[in-house]
């Protein structure tokens, strides 16, 4: 059944309080679209449509009466982005030039930093998650392994 959006809309606010979500990253609701995540209701008020604007191209995300699939569908993408910004913090910066000075040697750490990256990114997002829904993160950790095989495929060619 679709709840009424303000009421999808306090469940929001409350789970991404749980993981102290930033606000910016959050789905608007309620209000006109802009840019980022918006979650509204359908013209037929059924389902709950979640949409991503970024530079004034908008795509739909989600489209589905299951409160919970279009819940789980915007904190996949929410604790992704918590992940990496704290994953980058604790990389150490690194210049264009340090970057095109690679040697082959580096190349072929390539892949063991890919992976390592990769895994540092999935364990933090899937702690994440889990403090929301044991089953969302369950999901989110099969996906992640299969992202790592095809990392692990494309950097193997």
């Amino acid at each position: 059944m679709v709840l009424p959006l303000a009421d999808f809309c306090q469940e929001l606010h409350r789970y991404g309080a749980m993981i102290e979500a930033p606000q910016n990253w959050m789905p608007t609701c309620n209000q006109p679209a802009g840019q980022g995540l918006h979650v509204a209701l359908a013209d037929d008020g059924a389902r709950y449509v979640l949409t991503d604007t970024e530079k004034d191209i908008t795509v739909v995300g989600v489209e589905s009466p299951d409160r919970d699939e279009v819940l789980e569908a915007i904190f996949v993408h929410v604790t992704y982005n918590m992940a990496a910004e704290r994953v980058a913090k604790d990389m150490p910066p690194q210049t264009p030039e340090e970057i095109l000075s690679l040697t082959p040697d580096d190349i072929e750490n390539i892949q063991a930093m890919a992976t390592s990256l990769h895994l540092k990114l999935s364990r933090v997002q899937e702690d994440l998650l889990g403090r929301l829904s044991t089953v969302w993160r369950d999901r989110q950790a099969a996906r992640n392994r299969e992202q790592l095989k095809r990392i692990e495929g494309m950097l193997d060619e």
